[in-house]
């Protein structure tokens, strides 16, 4: 009896012990994990890593993975740029990279890692130091700065940037700002044939800046990659919009450590919207609704625009979300044919083309004949409009309705021979 006690209290000393152990290592990993989250969260700034590296280097195709897994994870606020110095053969293959690099780094092995210009170096393929790394340097404390960017697309392997850097500083700020061009999936690949990503191609912006106190930098410039080539001459003109990235760092004059980095994608424009309803016919002084729709291939907010065809052009209208229906409305004065047609931009004022035209044929109400007067001329296509409304429109190309509807009920018929007759007659 008292051994099968013992074994009673075994069983639930175990159960209990399983319990703990169970809770304990649930807790653990659950605090692992929002820890690594909130490493991000706490950052003073996005840690700019630039890696030198080298496409014959075999640790350099291991640490390409394993920065490009970590990056992805989402676990740390970094950007980094693969600045790939040296070919497959140990040419040059960017001279940019080799003097961003070899002479302003003076780095002696690939790959070489620089964490915000240099405040630490990594050499080598070390992925468990890393965390560490990135954290130390997230947790520096850096100048106020607030930097955006905006990359649009011109067609022919060219973009626009658009930066605004904003100094929430005392004094005054100087420093140097770099725009990394980068392609997410390299066309340069590593010793092993993989991929490099975030592959640099060229600078959009290499230049020494000031901005005073409270005040906001802005600066542009369109960057065309046919005008662009690596060391062995091949240029860039063949660079997809889905396959773009610009990396903004502003580094400061005192020591070149980084205070803020951004990134950006290109900004794609709306598709050019559709005309989705709206009369083709109406007649002066009424206002008439049309419909129109688009989508955006960054599901950005849209805003439409519209040509009256009368020297009128409605005003940005929005925000609608992408490939919500939107509608305007719009009065013409004066009888004629008008061509309408409509545009979209986005939230970052990247725009569509127009529209194509839909024609709209405004006429006087009661002109029956459409010679822009109302008098007696006008009562025999009155008559015919009212006892033959097909032969009429084939005669006058009117929609009965439209013109001949003076009461406004919404069709022609007898209740407006009335209306009609004190119309012509001036009543």
């Amino acid at each position: 009896m008292k051994n099968k006690k013992n074994m009673i209290k075994f069983v639930v000393a175990s159960v209990i012990l399983i319990l703990i152990c169970a809770t304990s290592m649930g807790t653990a990993t659950l605090t692992k994990i929002s820890n690594e989250k909130t490493s991000r969260d706490r950052y003073t700034h996005t840690v700019l890593i630039e890696v030198g590296t080298a496409q014959w280097c075999p640790p350099c195709h291991y640490w390409n993975n394993n920065i490009y897994n970590a990056y992805n994870s989402g676990l740390y606020d970094f950007e980094y740029v693969e600045m790939i110095v040296r070919d497959h053969s140990d040419g040059i293959l960017n001279m940019d990279a080799y003097k961003r690099m070899i002479n302003n780094y003076g780095i002696a092995a690939y790959p070489t890692s620089v964490f915000d210009g240099d405040y630490l170096r990594l050499e080598g393929n070390y992925p468990t130091q890393l965390p560490g790394l990135l954290n130390i340097c997230g947790n520096r404390a850096v100048a106020d700065l607030e930097a955006d960017m905006i990359v649009y697309w011109f067609g022919n392997a060219t973009i626009n940037v658009n930066i605004n850097i904003q100094n929430n500083e005392a004094t005054q700020y100087n420093g140097h700002i770099r725009a990394y061009i980068v392609e997410i999936t390299s066309r340069y690949d590593t010793v092993y044939g993989a991929d490099y990503h975030n592959g640099f191609l060229a600078y959009a912006f290499d230049k020494d800046i000031s901005i005073n106190s409270g005040e906001i930098y802005t600066d542009a410039t369109t960057w065309n990659g046919n005008d662009h080539a690596d060391n062995h001459g091949d240029d860039f003109g063949d660079i997809a919009l889905d396959n773009v990235k610009v990396i903004l760092a502003v580094f400061d004059d005192v020591n070149s450590y980084v205070d803020e980095t951004v990134a950006a994608l290109v900004n794609t424009p709306p598709e050019i919207p559709e005309l989705l309803s709206g009369p083709t016919q109406g007649i002066t002084g009424k206002s008439y609704a049309y419909n129109t729709s688009t989508t955006d291939p960054d599901d950005d907010q849209i805003f439409y625009k519209w040509d009256w065809g009368d020297g009128n052009f409605s005003d940005w209208l929005g925000p609608y979300d992408s490939g919500e229906t939107a509608e305007a409305n719009h009065t013409w004065s004066e009888r004629g044919i008008y061509n309408i047609a409509v545009k979209a931009k986005d939230e970052y004022n990247a725009e569509s083309g127009w529209s194509d035209p839909l024609q709209v044929k405004v006429v006087i109400l009661g002109d029956m004949n459409d010679d822009g007067l109302i008098n007696g001329f006008d009562i025999d296509p009155f008559v015919l409009a009212l006892a033959d409304p097909d032969e009429y429109e084939a005669q006058y190309g009117i929609d009965p309705d439209v013109v001949g509807d003076i009461n406004q009920d919404g069709v022609l018929n007898g209740f407006d021979i009335d209306p009609f007759v004190d119309l012509i007659s001036g009543g």
